[in-house]
Order: structure tokens, then sequence, then C-alpha cells
């Protein structure tokens, strides 16, 4: 899927084996139950495929897949369109972003142009690309409508909204696990020897995620 929820897969794993002696085969059998009902990875990978099967089957008319049409409507609505600004806004690297962006080159939906700068990648939805577009924000509106109609409009909006605090939060633990904790006489740090601990110092004061205290893998200065 992304590089954030990756990074969460990784985290969740690392924290499975870290506390995780050798045990009876029961109570590993245990452990690994435990870990497939509470990593959230695993299971928003899981509605994932499950959402995009749906979408990809409805979207056959069309002659574009679901991850094909969220990528050509991201280039529509980025400002820039580079590769760059597209590939963050879907939380893609820019390796996985062009390898995806070829099929849609091929079929005419969108063109990729040397920019100002000889590294930058310019991207444009063409006028067919444009029309397949419509196509399938048609079948889109349906499906969002079956969708409300069956598990409610609340529940619909709920998602949306906990799936952004949720983006938000893989975004800042991937963007400091990459960087790594900070320096500086005043900055509260997690121990070095603890990538769990950076993660909960990442989203630490995020707006509307209460701080907690941390024991053990974070050290304050």
């Amino acid at each position: 899927m992304t590089k954030a929820v990756s990074t969460t897969i990784i985290t969740c794993i690392y924290s499975f084996w870290a506390r995780s002696p050798l045990v009876s085969d029961s109570t590993f059998l245990a452990k690994s139950r435990e870990f497939a009902a509470q990593c959230p990875a695993f299971h928003l990978r899981k509605v994932a495929r499950a959402v995009t099967r749906v979408f990809d089957d409805m979207l056959q008319p069309c002659g574009i897949r679901a991850t094909q049409l969220h990528i050509l409507n991201s280039v529509l609505l980025a400002d820039p369109p580079t590769i760059t600004h597209v590939a963050d806004n879907l939380v893609m690297d820019r390796t996985t972003l062009t390898r995806n962006l070829q099929p849609l080159d091929r079929l005419g939906l969108l063109t990729v142009a040397p920019g100002e700068d000889r590294r930058t990648r310019v991207l444009q939805v063409t006028v067919e690309g444009k029309q397949v577009m419509a196509e399938a924000f048609a079948i889109m509106e349906d499906a969002r409508e079956q969708m409300e109609r069956f598990i409610g409009q609340a529940t619909v909006d709920g998602l949306h909204e906990h799936l952004a605090k949720v983006l938000e939060v893989a975004r800042r633990v991937s963007s400091v696990l990459a960087a790594g904790p900070p320096r500086g006489p005043t900055a509260s740090k997690p121990s070095r020897g603890s990538r769990v601990g950076e993660a909960a110092w990442a989203i630490d004061g995020l707006p509307g995620i209460p701080s907690q205290p941390h024991t053990g893998a974070i050290q304050r200065d």
C-alpha cells in the first residue's frame, strides 16, 4: 500500500517480536491471534483490498481501475502537477507512481512532459482522460449512495473523519522515523534504540490526540 502504512506495519511487527520471548506453541498462537486482531495496518489493508476490488469491478466499463482513477484525479487537482507533488498527495514514492503512470500514458489519458527543471516531470490529464473520469465519477457516485444507504450517512462521515486522522498520524510517524529524533539541548527525544519510542514521540501533541506519559522507551532531557 503506502510508505506511511508500511511503516506502521514495521512498527507493529517490531513491537510484537520485541515483547515476545520464546514461549510455548499455544501461548505463541494466542499472541499471533492478538496481533491479527489488534494491528491497525492489517485491518486497513484488508478493508482497502476488499473495497478496491469492488470498485475495480464497477469501473470495468470505463476501462480503468480505482487506483488509476485516484491518480488521474490527483493529477487534475495537483498544483503544481508534478510527479513529486502527486506522489506526496497519494502517499506513494516517486518510483511507484512513475510505474503506475505508464499505462495511463499509453492509453492517452494523461501526458508526462519535462518541466522547467530537467529533474521535474509535469503531468496533465488529456481530454480523453477527462471523459473517462466523467464516466467513472458517475459510477462512483452511485457506489457512494449505495454505501450510504447500507451503512448510513453518519457512519460514512465518521469513517472519513477517522481515516483522515489515521492518515495524519501515519504521515507524522513516517516522517519522524525517516528523519530520526530531534537534536539539541531542549529536545525531548526517544531512546536511540527504540523505534516504537520514536513513533510514540512523533504523534505526541498532534491535534485531537492527547499527550501520553511515556515510560521506558522515551527519555526526557
